[in-house]
């Protein structure tokens, strides 16, 4: 028997997993988006490389590590006799939230109806996480009568909060306990056509190659700020214990996508 396991995506650190792809515009490197949406996205076997790669360089110093590998994620890749398929399913990381600075406490988390429903939907359909559902279902109520560009939960501020200097939110109660927990002490809910703008401009970095101090490639690069969210649902037989084992040991943490010698990808994974 199967079940599923939710578990949400906190970036600790800038992201940046690439789409290996550019276009005509200033960026060279696109980060991964979603075919339908258009929001960033972290593809399944992003998610489940990454995983594969820390729990790997981990064994190193833990042989007993080298049967939970394969427990989860199979057998290697290089393999050719004893071939065997990993007993977790991974998904894509689906956006839930970025961060957007703010006239007020430097930033909010904000997210947008439309990804709210989209997310509760899919836990309604699984029957999982019973409290991050109901969590959900307190903000689409409360989205349901945004006022001006959106609303903000946190200290109240004089006057409106305005958020990229452009959108103005208006206050209200936290609508559950939980809201902290998953989001962080300052969270806003955006109009989905606001969070749209939001999530077209993306941050964006020069980045140059030099050979004896001369520059030899310079190219821009496209990232995910640091405190977005992602929601993905890992699937496994039922019984097997392995991978939320090792993130527990790990501390919940795992480097994703491009760039770690210079910090990026750090991410913090809480099963919901």
């Amino acid at each position: 028997m199967k079940t599923t396991d939710f578990y949400l995506i906190r970036c600790l650190s800038n992201l940046h997993v690439g789409s290996g792809e550019g276009d005509f515009s200033v960026i060279d490197k696109r980060v991964q988006r979603d075919q339908v949406t258009d929001l960033p996205t972290i593809h399944a076997s992003g998610i489940k490389g990454a995983l594969r790669e820390s729990m790997e360089s981990e064994a190193k110093n833990n042989g007993t590590l080298s049967g939970t590998i394969t427990e989860v994620f199979g057998s290697d890749p290089k393999e050719r006799d004893n071939v065997s398929q990993g007993k977790y399913h991974f998904f894509d990381g689906q956006l839930l939230a970025l961060p957007a600075r703010s006239n007020h406490d430097f930033f909010y988390v904000v997210s947008c109806p439309a990804i709210l429903q989209e997310a509760e939907a899919k836990l309604d359909q699984l029957k999982a996480s019973d409290d991050f559902k109901k969590l959900l279902e307190d903000l689409i109520e409360k989205a349901e009568a945004l006022a001006e560009d959106g609303t903000y939960f946190g200290k109240e501020q004089s006057g409106s909060l305005k958020l990229e200097e452009q959108w103005t939110l208006i206050h209200d109660d936290y609508p559950n306990d939980k809201l902290k927990e998953y989001f962080g002490p300052r969270f806003g809910i955006l109009t989905n056509e606001a969070f749209t703008g939001l999530m077209g401009e993306l941050p964006i970095v020069a980045r140059n190659y030099l050979n004896n101090g001369i520059s030899k490639n310079l190219w821009y690069e496209e990232y995910v700020p640091r405190e977005a969210r992602f929601l993905t649902m890992v699937s496994k037989e039922e019984g097997h214990t392995g991978l939320e084992d090792f993130l527990k040991n790990k501390n919940h943490l795992a480097q994703l996508g491009a760039n770690a010698t210079v910090g990026y990808g750090l991410c913090e994974f809480q099963k919901l």
